[in-house]
């Protein structure tokens, strides 16, 4: 089987892995409590908050007859453990609010400044906007998209163990970040990247 470490990330794990570095550096987020993931779900072990990030493979279009124009985008869900009687988890939920704006104040000002797709330009070998060389990248930034309501999560989703965990267990919500512009011209369509 070839060795594939040496290759770079495709478009999307780079747009996630920017994002992952710049919460952790920003946030002081550590792989425990901020990693890339399949989906939402945080990973099995005990944890009071984790920040997922993810995508799921989906793109948009400009429809543009010139070139190829996907619009790509992520997801961060944030997982807070609760604890005590419902009526205390207001702490809890608190907790994820601050911790969604931090990322909301971290991520969007990507729409202006370029930090994560730059990062992801870096990350996957793309040509930044004017810059020679490689497929092209990235040339619109991510923009806030919205924020999903708060959900209850039960035991298997931080992989407590059902039968001595009842009831509700952590919250959980997700912050969309879209509008991630790569343009590609048809020349540079059929090959993988």
């Amino acid at each position: 089987m070839p060795n594939t470490t040496d290759k770079p990330p495709d478009a999307q794990a780079a747009l996630e892995l920017a994002a992952v570095s710049l919460l952790r550096r920003t946030l002081g987020y550590g792989q425990a409590t901020c990693d890339r993931m399949f989906d939402g779900t945080p990973p099995p072990r005990q944890v009071n908050f984790f920040a997922a990030v993810w995508g799921d493979n989906s793109r948009g279009t400009l429809g543009q007859r010139t070139n190829l124009s996907e619009i790509f985008g992520l997801y961060v869900t944030l997982t807070v453990r609760v604890q005590g009687a419902p009526d205390r988890w207001v702490q809890q939920r608190d907790r994820l609010a601050h911790e969604a704006q931090a990322i909301l104040d971290t991520l969007a000002p990507d729409a202006r400044d370029y930090r994560v797709i730059q990062a992801a330009n870096t990350l996957a070998g793309f040509r930044s906007a004017g810059q020679p060389g490689g497929p092209p990248g990235w040339v619109l930034g991510l923009c806030f998209g919205g924020m999903d309501p708060i959900q209850e999560k039960m035991a298997d989703w931080i992989a407590a163990d059902p039968a001595t965990a009842e009831g509700v267990q952590a919250l959980a919500q997700t912050l969309k970040f879209v509008g991630a512009q790569r343009l590609r011209s048809w020349d540079s369509v059929g090959t993988s990247r």
